[in-house]
């Protein structure tokens, strides 16, 4: 939705939503298989995705090294439910990681960057 208060029922003044795009996900032309859903009915799971853009996955691999940085891993595992170790590998080369795991690491930097939370801070769960 690209306004707040837009709603179906919502009433009062909406207002406009900023909405920074992280990376551009790749679907194709046919990605709800509209043509066959005229005929067949709606079907939720026919998207098709082909994934993400492999220069994007690489720029966003390299965001998400440069906000991680300040934080231990012991502090990002806390949040992610990943283990140090795996962190520390996706963070200095020998591992990829999954897309998931990445996207696990942008949330938790975000999450801690809006808390203010350093290095040595415990984290506010436990």
């Amino acid at each position: 939705s690209k306004f707040l208060q837009g709603d179906y029922g919502d009433r009062g003044l909406t207002e406009r939503r900023h909405i920074i795009a992280e990376t551009v996900e790749l679907i194709g032309k046919e990605a709800n298989r509209w043509e066959e859903q005229v005929y067949l009915g709606e079907n939720p799971e026919a998207q098709i995705v082909y994934g993400t853009a492999p220069e994007d996955q690489a720029h966003f691999r390299e965001r998400v090294k440069a906000a991680c940085q300040p934080y231990a891993y012991a502090v990002l595992a806390d949040r992610t439910s990943l283990a140090p170790t795996t962190i520390m590998r996706m963070l200095t080369g020998p591992t990829k990681g999954s897309p998931a795991s990445w996207q696990r690491l942008w949330t938790a930097v975000r999450s801690l960057d809006a808390l203010g939370q350093g290095l040595d801070e415990p984290s506010p769960d436990g």
